[in-house]
């Protein structure tokens, strides 16, 4: 696809023509048209306002309907944010058939000054030299434009699906910022619960051997207490974090499964075939 390497015009329309068919011959060839736009030009920077002002059926509407790609342009060029999403071939079909019609202007004229066979010959193959370039170019800019005409639309979808991916990213960078502190400490929280649970009762097993046989209730009670602080507390603030955490990650996925399916909405809009 071709791009336009000046970036500070975010839409550019070059040489823009488009003609309508009027009249064809027997065989449904086209032999007169209706030149509604022809050879238009005009750049529009970022920021900017343009206004195209003209009589009734000047070709106002045709210009604006061609660049939003309701119709395929006769020739010229259409650039949107440095990239080609208009392109017509009709210029260049044109320059080939010129350039036959030289080719042979020339080499008649060389023979009607009655030039010796070897000179003709040299003269010959130096005009047919030139055409083929001319019509190779030509050629290879017709095959462009009709790509870009053709598959214009889904390249640059694809492109700005990549950007919009690309921001919306960076938003749920943050969105998701302190997730896994969360995640820690719904997991590492009961942990905790259960590491003070275990030396609770190993504290009342030590006192309670200590103290041999005078031991009581209150020798035990305070081993178990700490246990079981511990571990309502760890339990607490586990199933607290569990719940934040699996809360806010189901609004996160809930605006992404949002966001890409307007995305694709939108880009499916974009490709969809003007009637």
């Amino acid at each position: 696809m071709e791009n336009n390497t000046d970036k500070k015009y975010i839409l550019e329309v070059k040489n823009l023509s488009k003609y309508f068919p009027i009249a064809t011959n027997f065989f449904g060839k086209p032999t007169c048209y209706l030149k509604a736009v022809n050879n238009v030009s005009f750049s529009l920077e970022k920021g900017k306002t343009i206004g195209v002002v003209g009589e009734s059926g000047c070709g106002k509407t045709t210009t604006g309907r061609s660049i939003i790609k309701l119709y395929d342009i006769t020739s010229g060029d259409i650039y949107f944010k440095g990239q080609r999403i208009g392109a017509g071939t009709r210029s260049y079909k044109m320059a080939i058939k010129k350039a036959k019609l030289d080719c042979k202007e020339k080499i008649k004229a060389e023979v009607e000054k009655g030039l010796s066979s070897e000179e003709l010959q040299v003269l010959k193959s130096q005009y047919k030299s030139e055409r083929n370039a001319i019509i190779s170019e030509n050629e290879k800019l017709i095959k462009s434009s009709i790509y870009d005409q053709k598959y214009c639309n889904k390249e640059y979808s694809d492109k700005l699906v990549a950007e919009v991916k690309e921001k919306y990213q960076e938003i749920f960078a943050k969105l998701e910022k302190g997730f896994p502190w969360l995640a820690t400490a719904a997991a590492g929280a009961p942990m905790l619960g259960f590491l003070g649970t275990v030396t609770g009762m190993v504290r009342a097993f030590y006192n309670m051997a200590a103290a041999g046989s005078s031991a009581d209730i209150t020798t035990l009670s305070g081993g178990i207490y700490e246990a079981l602080v511990t571990t309502v507390a760890g339990l607490v603030v586990g199933i607290i974090a569990l719940f934040a955490y699996n809360y806010l990650v189901a609004r996160v996925d809930g605006v992404v499964n949002q966001l890409e399916a307007k995305t694709m909405e939108f880009m499916d809009l974009l490709n969809e075939p003007a009637n």
